[in-house]
Parts: structure tokens; sequence; C-alpha cells
């Protein structure tokens, strides 16, 4: 059956009512990638599914769209391995927390047909730094029906003159040279770029090798030999670097020293100790910085502990540059470009104190007096470094030192840095749930439950419908581990006018009751409804209901309920009108609640009794109740 997704107008007020609207989106991270892990998506994985056939969609202000998505393969190699083109639970989608939009109800469905036939999983990202916690939404389908629309943030290229690849971002470019030594960056703003900025990633190593070789090394003279991986697609690059660490007096690398760095549009992540030094390196102090060009003279630095410090190529005093562990730091540069800002999740290293590296020098030397490489001049350099005390060495075994970098065109002011240590401090929380598609391939008007004597009366209407073979009505109560087929109801087939359908659970079950409809297809495809739900309580008093049908013939029912916390015995009696007992219906102890039985027309002798007016009784300790019924011929 084919969904109708062009509602009637005369019939618009009634898909509205029955249509709930979505969540508003509120998060305000747009840095942050939001990754859902395969093995959260595991209908999917099941199936084998394509990865082509895998979107990413999100609902605002009322319609769909996609959003750039991509999916990595994490598995045979890390994130580098060639993907096997099948969704598996070590694959990674990732997408920005910026693109996501409003939460969407079941009943609402992009407008795609094969998609309704699977289940879509809602990613949610909860920012749980504020209060009231601020989320966002987005959904993953399945179809093979669709085709990808959307524009990549992303784009890599290798092997330029004199470099060897170059990432370029949504705000920012960023690339290496021929020895894989990152050395531009240029702030974009739509078409508009700045010149390059960056005068070099540097690193220093020193310590005694072995424990008895000293050696002072950079990436000058230490890093050759590098092994570039690259993973890229629409939403991030992700460039991982190789370097075989040598000294200059021993002919063997001594090390190898990896580096990744992940790219997204608007920043980039890396973890500045991927993988353990070997102790025989026997490190004494190590930093990694980066260096600018004189061309962001006239900008300013700010850091935790102090705000408007020039750039201008004169040596600073900051004073005391320790940075506490374990915390969040941050340091950034702000200029006519825009703002840089750097965000360092830092734990303790035992025996190692941590500071902030920062030279604002063009002379010559670096401020720990290493030969300076590069252009030789520092402008703004800005990093982390590590020193053993106390005679010891640095251990690099199972730390975690990872940071993130800013690259953004708007100018903002020291107080932006706290901000963005912010989104470290607080990760975003994501929730991946599967959601069944509830979207009827009929025009549904309305489903609603009501309760009526104990019994539960369900109610729907179409407005239009298309190789309806039917519904079944599904039900699950708070005892009931799945949902359960309680009836069918026929559909009309195809129609474009409005039908009305009922059905009655004169079983319900106590507590909770919630209701579903499948519509069945005519080919055995189907879709399910909202869920309606109706609470059933004990009932607090005595009470006898009129029999129906009244009059009758040959039989009717009758309906009663035993109130709550009463353990007396239940006697349902028959009389004529001369007060003369026709027959006992009931004479036993009953359970509370809501109890129907049915009367043949018969006397305790099994006779049929004439025509007439008749008494019911019913007794409950001292309450008594009474009604009258008649039997017709």
């Amino acid at each position: 059956m084919k969904f109708m997704l062009q509602c009637l107008s005369s019939l618009l007020i009634f898909a509205l009512a029955f249509t709930a609207p979505g969540t508003g989106a509120d998060l305000q991270r747009p840095f942050d990638p939001v990754v859902v892990k395969g093995s959260q998506l595991t209908d999917f994985v099941s199936a084998n599914t394509d990865t082509g056939h895998v979107f990413v969609y999100v609902y605002r202000d009322g319609s769909w769209a996609q959003i750039p998505f991509q999916i990595d393969e994490t598995d045979n190699g890390g994130y580098f391995a060639n993907h096997n083109g099948k969704l598996d639970n070590n694959d990674e989608i990732c997408f920005m927390a910026a693109d996501m939009g409003d939460s969407a109800g079941d009943n609402r469905w992009i407008a795609d047909m094969t998609s309704t036939l699977y289940q879509r999983y809602q990613v949610c990202a909860t920012d749980s730094s504020e209060s009231p916690a601020r989320k966002a939404y987005a959904y993953i389908y399945r179809s093979n029906t669709i085709s990808r629309d959307f524009t990549p943030y992303m784009s890599y290229k290798t092997s330029s003159i004199g470099r060897s690849d170059t990432v370029r971002a949504l705000t920012y470019t960023y690339g290496h040279s021929k020895d894989a030594i990152p050395d531009y960056l240029s702030i974009r703003n739509g078409s508009t770029a700045s010149a390059d900025l960056l005068d070099r990633w540097k690193i220093r190593f020193k310590g005694a090798y072995q424990f008895f070789l000293p050696y002072e090394e950079s990436e000058v003279t230490a890093l050759r030999d590098t092994m570039i991986f690259v993973r890229q697609g629409p939403v991030r690059v992700i460039h991982k670097k190789v370097y075989a660490i040598y000294f200059y007096t021993i002919t063997e690398p001594v090390d190898h020293l990896p580096l990744t760095m992940t790219f997204y549009p608007r920043c980039a992540k890396i973890n500045l100790i991927e993988e353990s030094l070997g102790q025989d390196m026997g490190m004494t102090r190590m930093r990694q910085t980066v260096d600018y060009l004189p061309n962001i003279s006239g900008s300013k630095f700010h850091w935790l502990n102090g705000s408007d410090i020039p750039i201008d190529g004169n040596l600073d005093n900051l004073g005391d540059k320790t940075l506490p562990t374990p915390s969040v730091n941050w340091f950034m540069l702000q200029g006519d470009f825009g703002t840089i800002a750097t965000t360092a999740s830092m734990k303790p290293i035992p025996n190692t104190k941590q500071t902030l590296y920062y030279l604002d020098d063009q002379l010559k030397k670096t401020a720990d007096l290493h030969t300076n490489t590069g252009d030789s001049l520092s402008f703004g350099e800005s990093g982390i470094q590590l020193e053993a005390v106390e005679d010891a060495v640095i251990q690099t075994e199972n730390q975690d030192l990872a940071a993130t970098f800013y690259y953004v065109p708007e100018y903002h002011t020291a107080a932006w840095g706290d901000s963005v240590a912010d989104y470290m401090r607080h990760p975003l929380k994501i929730t991946v749930m599967p959601r069944t598609n509830t979207v009827i391939p009929v025009e549904l008007a309305a489903f609603s439950a009501r309760l009526s004597q104990g019994t539960v009366i369900l109610n729907w209407s179409t407005a239009s419908e298309t190789n309806n073979y039917g519904f079944d009505i599904e039900r699950k109560c708070a005892t009931c581990s799945d949902w359960q087929k309680i009836a069918f109801v026929k559909g009309n087939g195809t129609s474009q006018t409005y039908h009305a359908y009922t059905c009655t659970d004169k079983t319900p079950s106590q507590g909770s009751n919630n209701y579903r409809l499948r519509q069945i297809d005519t080919d055995g495809r189907s879709s399910y409804s909202k869920t309606v739900t109706i609470r059933i309580s004990l009932p607090q008093t005595l009470q006898l209901e009129q029999n129906y049908p009244n009059p009758f013939n040959p039989h009717t029912e009758i309906a009663f309920q035993i109130p709550e916390g009463v353990s007396d015995r239940v006697q349902l009696s028959l009389f004529n009108l001369l007060g003369q007992k026709i027959i006992m219906l009931i004479d036993e102890e009953m359970p509370a609640g809501y109890h129907k039985i049915t009367w043949d027309g018969r006397d305790d002798r099994g006779q049929q009794v004439v025509s007439g007016a008749y008494l019911y009784r019913l007794q409950l300790g001292n309450q008594v109740m009474t009604r009258k019924m008649i039997k017709m011929q």
C-alpha cells in the first residue's frame, strides 16, 4: 500500500490533529562531532546492510533534510583499512552536532517508501552542562532508493608542489610540508581566506638514550621516514603520521612517534601522547608547540592566567606557566584573521611538570636555548611542555593528553577560551534508540481509546485507503513482555471516502494497557500507528450495570464490578415479579474487578422462562443492588 503523502485539503485538519509536532532543537555545540557505532544499529548490522543504503536526516520546521555524514571502518587496520561495503559493529557513522534538528514523532517519516520497511534510529545529543539540558536529534535511515544529497564540508589533496598533502575544511585550510611537518594554516570565511599564518609545528626531545647517551633533538633532526595514512570523508579527515625517531649518533630509528590528527569542519583533534615512547628513550623534557609567521603580529594572546598579551615579536614575561592537572587548560590567539584556540585535557603524569610553553621573540633562540627551526623566529609560539622532576624520566605509558584546535574567522574575546574548554569538560551524551515506523499507509484521521464498564473501546477512522487488507489490534500491558495481537478488523480495500472502525477489548489487564494498530496491506506489507494508553484501576464501589441487550431473546449479558478490598461472597440471582427465585447465577467469592456473565433465559431446571419482566439482584455482604430486565419471544 502506498502511503498518501499529500493530504487532501479538506482532510488537512484531521491529519494535523493526529500528528504531534516535533520538539525544537536548542543544542549550541557548533564544533562537536557525533559518532554512532555500528553496534548501536543492531537491526542494520544483522541485515548486513550496504553502507551505501544508510543515510542521516534531520527534522526542522516541519520538513526533512539530509545532512553530511560519513561511515568509517575501524577494524583490520583501524580507520585506514579498505571498507568492505557492509555495515558492521566496528563501523562509525559520524556527523556534526551543529547539523542536528528537532525530535520527530514516530508518525513523521521521510518521503521514501522503502525506508518505511525498516526501523530508523533516533540519535539524541544532550548537553548536560546547561540547566535545563539542551538537546538535538538526528535520524539514521536505511533505503536503497535514496541518493546522497548534501555538500561535503571537507576536501583532501595530496602531493602539491612542496607539500605532502593539504586538508581544506569549512573554516580553515591546513597543510604539511614535503616531510609531513604541519607548516600551513589559513583561516577561511566563505570564499575569503587569510594569508598563511603558520610557520610550523615543532617538537623537542631531551634526555639520555638508554640512560647514558645524552641527546637534544627537534622535528628537523629526529623525525624522518614518515608514513602517512589518511581516511577522507565529507565530515572529517583522519590523518595519521608515523615518524621514525632518529638520533644523530645512531643509524637505526630508536622509536616511532605516531600522531593522529582528526580534522573537522571548524576544529581539529589530536592526542599528543597517542602511544607510549619506550622507556629507553630516557626522556627528561618534551614539548610540542605551534609557531606562527610574523604576519600574525598585532594579534593578542590569552590563556587561563592572563589576557590581551600583544603578539609583536618582543619577549613577554608570563610568570609561572604551570598548568593545573587534572584539568582542561586553554590558550588562544585572536586577530584580524579571527580566532585560534587550543584546549587540552590534562591528567597528572608521575614525576612530570606540565607547563605552558609560550614565546614571542623575533630573536633566533628558543625559550630553552635550543636551536630554532622553521624561519628561526618565534611569533606567538605556544604549546605544552613536559619536564621530569627529581632526576626522573617522563613516563608516557598509559597517558592521555588530548587537545582540540579551534579555527574560526570570528573575532572572540578571552572569555571564549573558557567557553570552548567547557566543550571538553562536558562532552555530549549520545543516546541511540530504534524507532518503529508508525505511519500507516492510509490517511488515518484519528485513533483513540476509552474505558467503559471495565472494557476498552478503541475507535479509529481513515480518510482514504489504498489496498488496505485490515488492522491487527495489538496490546501490551504492564505484565506483558511484548505486544500481543488481540483482534483483527477487516479494512475497506481501496477507498477515497471516510471510514470509521471500532474494536472492544473485553479483557484488559489491571494497570496500564497500551494499544496500537498494525495496518496490513493486501501484499503483506505492514506498518504501525501511534500508541494509545488506558489505565485500568480496581473499582472502589459495588456496581451493577443494566443488562445488554434489553429487551433480549434468547440471552443477555450482565456486567457488574466488585470493589477493591472486599472478600465477601458474591451472589447474583434472578426473580420473577412475584419474588420467586428463578435461578442463582453466581454464589461464590470473586476477586475485585470488572465481571460479566451471560444468562441464556433458562431457570434452574434448564427450562426457558416465559416472556415478561424479571428482576436480577447482586448481593455482596450487606450491600444489595437490583435492576429489571425484559425477555421477549
